[in-house]
């Protein structure tokens, strides 16, 4: 995973956020079973469907928007006294 984002202060309490990020999984292979139905004149029927497939690749791209409202406008300073 990899990914770049930004944030700007609008003003008073608000601010806007963008984010990329990029997600790259390994190929997989897997097989799929099931049954395939036919309804034809000349067939009607089930049959028995094995698909293997060798190399499935699972990449994602995200884009994220989003506006975000701070409570505090202020953050609140912890001092210790002694």
């Amino acid at each position: 995973m990899i990914g770049v984002g930004a944030e700007y202060a609008l003003g008073n309490n608000w601010s806007a956020k963008i984010e990329y990020d990029y997600i790259k999984m390994f190929a997989q292979s897997y097989t799929a079973t099931g049954q395939v139905t036919l309804v034809s004149p000349a067939l009607t029927g089930t049959i028995d469907n094995i698909e293997h497939f060798s190399k499935m690749p699972q990449d994602l791209q995200l884009v994220k928007f989003g506006v975000n409202y701070h409570f505090a406008a202020q953050p609140i300073a912890v001092t210790a006294r002694y």
